[in-house]
This record gives C-alpha cells, structure tokens and sequence, in this order.
C-alpha cells in the first residue's frame, strides 16, 4: 500500500511538472511571436519582409533546409571578409551553410578585442542578443560582447561593448553589410528568434576552420 501511494506522489509530480512544461512553452511561444509582430510593424522590418521574405524561403528550400529555421549559426571571417549563414538541417541532422556575404569593410587588424577604442572585432563565440530595426546604420543585430573569455583576458573595466553586424556599409570595429544584404541577415536571425529564444548564435575569427 506504501508503494501504491508513492507512486500516486510520483505520477502527480511528474503531471504538475508537465503542466507547468507546457504553460512555460505556450508562453515562450507566445512572447517570441508578440516580438516578431512588433519588429514588423518598424517600416524598415516590413519593407525587408515583403522584399526578401519569399526569396529567403527559396534559397533555404534549395539547401534542403525549412525557412523560418530555428537554429541559425553566423561565421565572419575577417582574413577574406567574408559572413556565412549556417542553418540546422532536420534531414541530415547538421548544419547546412545557405549563403556567404560579403562584409564591406574591417577596422583594426587580426586579432581579438581587448579594450574600448582599439578598433578591434572582437573573435570568438556570442549570442545575437539585440535587434534594433531604428539603426544608424539601417538595421542592427547586436552580440553579447564582451563574453566570458573577453573578461578574462580584456582590459578590466574597459572593454567597451556595443558591437553590431549592421548596414550602412561603414564601421569602427563591427561587421557592416550593405543595407540589401543586412534586409536578409535581420530577416533570419528574426525568424529563427520566433522559433526559439536562443537559436542565433556567432563566431568572429581570424582565420578559416577546416571544414574537415
């Protein structure tokens, strides 16, 4: 009869956690979606959308990859310049590059960030944590610089921050892109954002990982 009532205990548990499981997700679900609506009514956002929306479901769909994906992986590579866009394929179950774009210009040099104003791009591995569709520089993904090894190995109290794949095809120590190629990157990171919270994550480095 104790066994019997431990279970009991047991299955109740286990519900009011799946309960709650499920709440925590609608409402996840729900916040992610309210956030893409209001991206979207931004007049920059909506122009980007109803321009590249189509498109982008398109060259996803010629990877074998669904678009909107919801987990994306950016690469920028400052010795050839170069932004690729990878996505989760559920098909083969790995990461799938969809496009590479052209970064239009670098400050600094090789090299990792190490305080405010050295004109550095930072290098290593970060979350997409802002979307501002009201830019300077058109449209702005921010990262979450400085990340954990930037404050070991940074200037204490003067790593600066504020650091942007953007438009505007001009910078001092971000990614730039052209105006046309930033519609497309705010667009997927956008989408997979609504899909899952954590889903955009980039790397910045110096040189080329084999692919091997």
């Amino acid at each position: 009869m104790l066994i019997q009532v431990d279970l009991n205990f047991y299955f109740c548990i286990v519900k009011q956690f799946l309960i709650i499981l499920f709440l925590f997700s609608v409402g996840m679900i729900s916040a992610q979606q309210e956030f893409l609506d209001a991206q979207l009514t931004n007049e920059r956002v909506a122009i980007a959308n109803s321009e590249k929306y189509k498109y982008l479901v398109d060259l996803f769909a010629s990877k074998t990859v669904e678009f909107p994906c919801d987990s994306i992986y950016f690469r920028a590579m400052k010795w050839n310049k170069k932004l690729e866009v990878w996505a989760w394929s559920k098909d083969s179950s790995k990461y799938v590059l969809i496009n590479t774009y052209n970064i239009c210009m670098l400050s600094g040099e090789l090299g990792p960030k190490r305080e405010q104003g050295d004109q550095q791009i930072p290098e290593g591995f970060y979350q997409i944590v802002d979307f501002n569709p009201m830019s300077k520089y058109f449209l702005s993904l921010g990262i979450n610089y400085p990340n954990e090894s930037d404050k070991v190995f940074g200037t204490q109290g003067a790593l600066g921050g504020d650091i942007y794949i953007h438009g505007g095809c001009e910078t001092i120590g971000c990614l730039p892109m052209t105006d046309a190629m930033m519609k497309e990157i705010y667009l997927i990171a956008l989408y997979a954002k609504r899909q899952w919270s954590a889903s955009n994550s980039c790397s910045h480095l110096s040189y080329k990982i084999n692919q091997e």
